[in-house]
């Protein structure tokens, strides 16, 4: 899910897995065919790419994996996690796991963090843009602002992108509540050779027994 370029269904891929992506944007969708065109047929073969909303879908299969790439179900708010979850369980089959990664609590520091910083960046093509994030507390978010630094440009551009704060203890809760049991979280580095900055979750959707209370 939130399949993207395919940094997670290409190495899959690799390992011989058959793979379903679902990403939402039509553009990365676009990117990712291209992406899955140069590659063999095999791999062509044992890979499905759909559109659609990893908040509220319907496939009509069951899978014995779903994986969600890491940070992405930070994307969603609380009124769409919900939707996830039980999309999900509607999916797997029994036994079936559910799999993903949530940014692990940076370690305590003395003084706070500031609640807005900014910072220059030059682009691939030499230009130079604005970052700037902010964190909102009582909405348990961050905004990510990037534009021109030459803020003249016509049109100028402004592009701006939210996440919501979802620590290890707030997702594993979740998904105990919308009926899932958890296993124990693994720590993980999100980019080869860096260190633990990601926590594994796993979890496989509890039996209903037929007429039980």
């Amino acid at each position: 899910l939130a399949a993207g370029m395919g940094r997670l269904t290409f190495p899959f891929l690799e390992l011989g897995w058959e793979m379903t992506a679902l990403e939402l944007a039509p553009a990365v969708i676009t990117a990712f065919r291209d992406r899955l065109a140069a590659a063999t047929a095999d791999v062509r073969d044992r890979c499905t790419v759909v559109q659609g909303d990893m908040s509220d879908f319907a496939l009509g299969k069951r899978f014995g994996t779903v994986v969600i790439s890491a940070g992405s179900l930070n994307v969603l708010d609380r009124s769409r996690r919900p939707g996830l979850y039980a999309s999900v369980r509607d999916h797997l089959e029994p036994g079936g796991k559910l799999l993903f990664g949530v940014p692990k609590p940076p370690p305590a520091k003395p003084e706070p963090e500031p609640l807005e910083r900014r910072q220059e960046c030059t682009g691939r093509s030499g230009r130079r843009y604005v970052l700037h994030a902010r964190n909102i507390p009582a909405e348990e978010t961050q905004e990510i602002t990037i534009h021109p630094a030459d803020v003249t440009a016509d049109p100028l551009l402004v592009c701006t992108h939210r996440i919501w704060h979802i620590g290890v203890e707030q997702a594993m809760e979740e998904l105990t509540l919308t009926g899932f049991e958890v296993t124990a979280p693994s720590s993980f580095g999100s980019i080869e050779g860096s260190s633990d900055d990601m926590v594994l979750v796993e979890a496989v959707a509890r039996e209903i027994t037929e007429g039980a209370e």
